[in-house]
């Protein structure tokens, strides 16, 4: 990650850290470095085991029962993610879930099931794919910690490939989790999730207008054109960004954001308590 794309994202977790503080309600997992990461020695190591194991890492080290802040929210995010929103808002929407989760979840092509163990999963449990990337709330990570059904599901997925890309999305959709998503429930692909807007080139025309900065392994880098595109989609955040790219993206997105904490007007409290998250 560059410097200057580094030095805003630090700005931005020293803004929302102090949120959480004034707010209650959020606790941002922003940059992997911030945790303790073991080497791998492939590419095939890391997508069977290494990213999963850092994430849950993460999640499981931050017991709510042991923290000394009461957080309510987990976000997890990559290294060139960049939010769409400023904190206050952020904050504001994350009230609005009322104890939900946001994730991608869906059933599996044939394609993805190729990816799965031979071996059925414990529990009769049924499989769904997503993202690694996430919106958890703290009741789902408390029952994630104490749950033995998850810990034989964690087990057997490690067997799998890329075992992040499903292992978030099942247990989403286990009966009784909170804030579930029922099994009977559609699919909820990564344009209904808001956590994170990207762009793929294969749907570029069909579902977004065309990336005018670069793709990367199918991935566009934004460029600056897309800003007010971003910023209207309605998504939380967005990857990637990369200054080396474009770096009048990223700055243009930043003074965008400055802006807008000094103008929000925060939803009032009586109508977060009464709002129901359609998951």
């Amino acid at each position: 990650m560059n410097r200057r794309l580094r030095r805003l994202r630090k700005k931005l977790f020293l803004t929302l850290s102090l949120s959480v503080l004034t707010f209650c309600v959020l606790l941002l997992i922003v940059d992997k470095y911030k945790f303790i990461i073991e080497p791998f020695t492939s590419l095939e190591e890391y997508l069977m085991v290494q990213r999963y194991n850092i994430d849950c890492s993460a999640i499981y080290d931050r017991d709510p029962v042991e923290s000394e802040v009461k957080w309510k929210y987990v976000i997890n995010l990559c290294g060139q993610d960049f939010p769409l929103k400023p904190n206050i808002e952020l904050v504001s929407e994350l009230k609005k879930l009322n104890g939900a989760n946001m994730l991608e979840t869906r059933r599996p092509t044939m394609f993805k099931r190729s990816r799965f163990s031979r071996t059925p999963p414990p529990h009769d449990i049924q499989l769904f794919i997503g993202s690694a990337y996430f919106v958890l709330s703290r009741e789902f990570v408390v029952f994630m910690n104490s749950s033995a059904v998850v810990k034989d599901f964690l087990a057997w997925t490690k067997g799998t490939y890329s075992p992040d890309e499903h292992f978030w999305a099942t247990i989403v959709r286990l009966p009784g989790v909170p804030g579930e998503v029922p099994r009977s429930h559609p699919d909820i692909p990564e344009l209904m999730s808001k956590t994170r807007l990207v762009k793929w080139s294969l749907l570029e025309g069909s579902l977004y207008p065309p990336c005018t900065g670069v793709y990367v392994r199918g991935v566009c880098i934004y460029g600056a054109a897309e800003i007010n595109w971003l910023l209207n989609y309605g998504h939380w955040f967005a990857n990637k960004f990369d200054t080396n790219v474009d770096p009048i993206a990223v700055q243009c997105l930043e003074e965008t954001l400055e802006k807008r904490k000094n103008v929000f007007q925060p939803v009032a409290p009586q109508e977060c308590f009464n709002y129901h998250s359609p998951l």
